[in-house]
């Protein structure tokens, strides 16, 4: 094989997924998200439809609803709003009125919003969720290129992250992965001492509506900087927290009158962290099933522990820490913390017994 050819594998791995995931919104229409779970979960569009679906109407995946019931209304409200030249504070659809640009999920400054002015919402929602894709592979290329790694290698970190579990269960949320994408341009601006880059990534990733993934995001970066002994780096975060403080203030007031800590978080249960046995995800996704086919026996829910890169991608994963990778060393040190924090061990809990604010609200088996 020539080595022009050889070049082009992380650019051709990236096409042939984006054209085997993504099929059925470019040749059938099809949007990616799960709007079937409407009528078949919800009334009253389920009622429209007993005479002659008495049982309900067929749904591929009950887990992924929060697209629909949140995500996507929000998102569309707030953009609406925009266009009319109106701050998006308020939503006036949900219970008796709702904070709105306090919701961080809402996303309203995220900058690929911009899709929403050149195309109706529903294509414009569909082509950002491919652009998680297609923006995070091509960001993973910059950070493993400039790593100076083979090509072959530089392939499969790329299909290995955009083709990942974590990715496949989050992507129809937009917000989700949205958030973690930023992440291998914010180690690549780390490397290149780009400050400009590093914040322009950070506040992206900040916008993109997750407070918690973008947490991971930033926490990575700040141990990274550290790691790479780039002090005047540390500046850049802080710019970041000042630019983005009319959007982090109210949603921090939020967060703080919000009943999530006493009404949805008990931490001693089962499916809170990631359970021992769903390591065996790392190896096969599908240990336990799944629940987009209806067998899924494991605890609840498949998409908070699903960790899986390939078997291929962990293998390399794991030769790459004989080699001379400097990196390799961090990442491992990262893994280590990750699971620290994310298994049910004794320093995981620390969090939840001090009850910390917001971070006692979130569920760790994420890391």
């Amino acid at each position: 094989m020539t080595p022009r050819i050889i070049k082009l594998f992380p650019a051709i791995f990236l096409i042939l997924y984006l054209l085997v995931v993504f099929k059925p919104f470019l040749i059938n229409g099809l949007l990616p998200i799960p709007a079937d779970t409407i009528v078949g979960m919800y009334h009253p569009w389920r009622d429209n439809y007993l005479d002659q679906y008495p049982n309900g109407i067929p749904f591929k995946n009950s887990l992924i609803t929060d697209a629909v019931r949140q995500q996507y209304p929000w998102r569309q409200v707030a953009i609406e709003q925009l266009k009319n030249w109106q701050m998006p504070t308020w939503n006036p659809y949900s219970f008796s009125g709702y904070p709105l640009l306090a919701n961080f999920q809402s996303a309203p400054f995220y900058p690929l919003n911009f899709i929403y002015w050149l195309t109706s919402f529903p294509l414009g929602w569909s082509l950002q969720v491919i652009f998680q894709i297609l923006l995070g592979g091509i960001f993973m290329w910059l950070f493993l290129k400039n790593l100076k790694l083979r090509d072959e290698a530089i392939a499969l970190g790329v299909i290995s992250w955009v083709g990942s579990g974590f990715f496949v269960s989050w992507l129809e949320t937009n917000v989700v992965v949205q958030s973690v994408i930023w992440l291998p341009l914010v180690l690549f601006s780390i490397d290149r001492r780009k400050g400009w880059l590093l914040t322009l990534s950070l506040i992206s990733g900040f916008f993109a509506g997750h407070l918690q993934i973008f947490g991971y995001v930033l926490l990575t970066s700040i141990f990274y900087i550290f790691y790479r002994r780039y002090w005047k780096g540390f500046l850049y975060p802080l710019i970041t927290f000042v630019l983005t403080f009319f959007w982090w203030l109210p949603a921090a007031k939020f967060i703080l009158l919000s009943a999530r800590n006493v009404d949805q978080v008990v931490w001693q249960k089962p499916d809170w962290f990631l359970p021992w046995q769903n390591l065996s995800q790392l190896i096969a996704p599908d240990f336990f099933g799944n629940p987009a086919t209806g067998n899924y026996f494991g605890i609840w829910n498949y998409g908070e522990f699903i960790g899986y890169i390939g078997i291929v991608g962990l293998l390399f994963s794991l030769v790459s820490l004989l080699g001379k990778i400097k990196q390799a060393r961090f990442f491992v040190g990262i893994f280590v913390i990750s699971a620290l924090f994310a298994l049910p061990t004794i320093i995981s809990s620390v969090p939840f017994v001090l009850n910390i604010p917001f971070i006692s609200s979130s569920q760790p088996s994420r890391l």
